[in-house]
C-alpha cells in the first residue's frame, strides 16, 4: 500500500463561536407588573369522576342484545359453488352483513362462467 500519493482533505480555518455580549443584560428594560395584571386566575371547576366499569356494563348489555337480535347462517351459493356467511336481523330477516359480499359473488360467478368451455351447437366433441 502506497500512501505517498494520498491527498489531504481540504479544511478551512477554524473560527471560534461568537460570545454573547456581557453588557446586554444591563441594557434590558426592567418591567414591574403585578401577577394579577399578567396572569388570569382560572375559574374553579368541579372534579370529574370517571368510572370505567359503567361503560363495561353498558357494553356487555349491548353485546347481549345484539347477539340475541341477529341470526347467523352459512349457506352454499349455487352460482359460485362457494360458502356464504350471512348475518341477518332476527325480527325482519334483513341481511345485516354478508361475507363474501354480493359484488364478490357476482364476480366469482362471472369468472366461473368465463372459465368453463362452452359447447357450441353443431359441433362434435
Amino acid at each position: 500500500m502506497d500512501s505517498g500519493n494520498s491527498t489531504k482533505p481540504a479544511a478551512g480555518p477554524i473560527t471560534a463561536a461568537p460570545r454573547p455580549d456581557p453588557t446586554a443584560s444591563f441594557r434590558a428594560v426592567r418591567t414591574d407588573l403585578r401577577p394579577a395584571d399578567t396572569v388570569q386566575q382560572a375559574a374553579p371547576i368541579e372534579a370529574v369522576r370517571f368510572d370505567p366499569s359503567d361503560g363495561l356494563r353498558e357494553r356487555a348489555i349491548l353485546d347481549q342484545v345484539l347477539t340475541r337480535a341477529v341470526e347467523r347462517r352459512t349457506e352454499l351459493d349455487e352460482r359460485t359453488k362457494g360458502l356464504v356467511y350471512r348475518v341477518s336481523d332476527a325480527r325482519t330477516g334483513e341481511v345485516v352483513a354478508q361475507y363474501p359480499t354480493e359484488q364478490i359473488l357476482k364476480l366469482r360467478a362471472y369468472l366461473r362462467d368465463a372459465a368453463e368451455p362452452k359447447a357450441t351447437a353443431g359441433t362434435v366433441a
